[in-house]
Parts: C-alpha cells; sequence; structure tokens
C-alpha cells in the first residue's frame, strides 16, 4: 500500500508541476482511499491532514494557478512528512 501511495504522489506532484488541471482533478479520486489506508497504517497526523487539504482542492470544479501551486506545495509536504 505503501509503494501505491508513494507512486500516486509522485504521479500528482508530476501533475501539478506540469499544470495539468484534469489529471490532479481525476487522481483526487485515490486521496481518500490513501488517506483511510494512511490512518490504519498509523501515519503522522500531519500526512493524513495535508492529504485531506489535497483532497479538498482536487474536488474544486475549476483549479486555479495558485491552487496547483498549493497542490505541489501539499504533495511534497506529504512526502516529507512520509519519508521521516
Amino acid at each position: 500500500m505503501l509503494f501505491r501511495i508513494g507512486a500516486w504522489l509522485e504521479n500528482m506532484y508530476l501533475a501539478s508541476a506540469a499544470g495539468d488541471h484534469t489529471a490532479l482533478q481525476q487522481g483526487g479520486q485515490s486521496a481518500e482511499a490513501f488517506r483511510s489506508a494512511l490512518i490504519q497504517l498509523h501515519a503522522p497526523r500531519a500526512a493524513t491532514e495535508t492529504l485531506e487539504r489535497l483532497r479538498l482542492l482536487t474536488t474544486r470544479q475549476t483549479l486555479t494557478d495558485q491552487d496547483v501551486g498549493t497542490m505541489t506545495t501539499l504533495v511534497q509536504d506529504i512526502q516529507r512528512v512520509l519519508s521521516n
């Protein structure tokens, strides 16, 4: 499961770096399942809370460039927390 979450985070990072709004919105569909998995695995609370913030952004009808930048930062924050 952790491998899948890591791969998904990397894909979300690449989509945000490329400014691919559609891929980011589609990728958000997995966020809740991964958040639940991280909770079951007793991941740090900072990771699950940040993942929820990321999920909420992906549900927006239209993403702004600022939203995409925020998503990049959130993904990096999750990756940093999980790598420690």
